[in-house]
């Protein structure tokens, strides 16, 4: 299986951002299938416990 991911830090300027409808039409047409938004296994507030900041 292939994957590229692209990763948010956490930071509260990162969750505010959202890819324009350019973006994601050129995300869709570089890997062929739109993107997908999963929801990281840890609450936002132990990020820096689970990640090597």
């Amino acid at each position: 299986m292939e994957m590229v991911a692209l990763c948010s830090t956490g930071s509260p300027q990162s969750m505010d951002f959202r890819p324009t409808v350019q973006q994601l039409e050129w995300l869709t047409n570089a890997f062929g299938i739109p993107p997908q938004w999963l929801e990281d296994a840890y609450p936002k507030e132990e990020f820096a416990i689970h990640c090597d900041l």
